[in-house]
């Protein structure tokens, strides 16, 4: 009689007694063992790697022919019945192409993006619409990772190193109706600078996602 005998390398097939060819030893695989210590190393790599490129300066805005502004919200879902009548007050000034989402509950984000191209009219238009299903927005995110004429409400699409927490008193300094269009985003910018470092695995290490050259404005 034959029996099978498995070994970590290969099949050996063997002439052996009923009694031994009862029992075949399956193949063991040794599992390599990471240290903690190890993980964390490569991990604090990567973030310290990630994103620290310097980032060319963005082109300017075009003049002459008027650019639709696009608006994405993401609202509570208490406000889905009404997205119509919603949609209708953020576009009122014109030029402007909404969409919004409905969140699965209360939406807990109250952060805004305002593109660098937007004109002051529709940027703070939407800001004041957000007044009514948001509240006042906490955090602004920095212009270098939205699309000029993109602004959005309530998006959770950002980590904290893209944005900056501000005051109420700094919101509402954005509404200010004395601002025209190159003050109002010279004013986002210095409430949406970066922070140059973060804390990370319990130190004090450089922002990832830190933007070179576009906030020293």
């Amino acid at each position: 009689m034959f029996c099978i005998r498995n070994t970590p390398f290969r099949t050996i097939t063997s002439r052996c007694s009923v009694s031994k060819c009862r029992t075949s030893r399956k193949p063991t695989t040794e599992r390599p063992v990471f240290s903690r210590a190890g993980l964390i190393g490569v991990g604090l790599a990567i973030f310290l790697l990630a994103g620290v490129l310097p980032t060319e300066a963005a082109p300017e805005c075009k003049t002459g022919k008027r650019q639709a502004v696009k608006l994405e919200a993401w609202m509570s879902k208490q406000y889905a019945p009404r997205l119509r009548g919603i949609r209708r007050d953020f576009g009122a000034m014109g030029g402007t192409i909404v969409n919004l989402w409905v969140y699965p509950a209360k939406n807990p984000s109250r952060t805004a993006a305002i593109g660098r191209c937007v004109p002051v009219y529709i940027a703070q238009h939407i800001l004041r619409e957000s007044l009514n299903y948001f509240g006042v927005a906490d955090s602004l995110v920095h212009q270098g990772f939205v699309g000029p004429y993109w602004t959005a409400l309530g998006t959770s699409l950002f980590a904290e190193s893209s944005l900056q927490k501000i005051s109420e008193a700094q919101f509402h300094r954005l509404l200010d109706d004395r601002l025209d269009t190159e003050s109002f985003h010279k004013l986002y910018r210095q409430f949406s600078r970066q922070d140059k470092t973060q804390r990370a695995f319990g130190l004090d290490v450089p922002n990832p996602k830190y933007l070179h050259g576009l906030n020293e404005d």
